[in-house]
């Protein structure tokens, strides 16, 4: 008898170990997922927007206000967001979603290629995985970037 140890309270031990670090991942893993969808939705205005542009020969306002909406409505955070849709080149703001692309009113001849794109920043909202970001990224906001080439299929005289 002598050999047996008293065990109450080891449960409890392990599970004030474990609980955060299952927490933390599992919480990681919903934000993860999150990022993805954005990801996806970015890609996807960019995309839409280069071929809508290729339509009409030229990456017009209507063209970016639309991509920029898209992600404004269908984005976790994006209503938060203001919109730059009239940027020539990108570039990163944390309170901006960037439509870049040629100038409005640019005209572009049949085969000529356009190429637009959208640069997103994505906040980290949970305390404890900004400051991871902070640790591994530098920051709390994540730019997500896509960018799309399509050749106009308008033919200007």
């Amino acid at each position: 008898m002598m050999f047996l140890r008293d065990r109450r309270g080891s449960y409890t031990v392990e599970a004030v170990l474990f609980l955060p670090l299952i927490f933390i991942i599992f919480f990681s893993v919903i934000w993860g997922g999150m990022l993805m969808y954005t990801w996806t939705g970015v890609n996807y205005a960019a995309m839409s927007a280069a071929v809508d542009a290729a339509k009409r020969g030229e990456f017009s306002a209507e063209v970016r206000n639309a991509a920029a909406s898209y992600l404004q409505q269908w984005t976790p955070g994006g209503k938060d967001l203001g919109v730059d849709a009239s940027a020539t080149a990108p570039y990163k703001n944390p309170d901006k979603i960037v439509v870049w692309g040629p100038p409005p009113g640019t005209k572009i001849n049949r085969g000529g290629t356009i190429q637009v794109g959208i640069i997103y920043p994505a906040k980290i909202e949970s305390p404890l995985l900004a400051f991871l970001g902070r640790a591994f990224f530098g920051g709390d906001v994540l730019y997500l970037q896509a960018s799309a080439v399509a050749k106009s299929e308008v033919f200007f005289e």
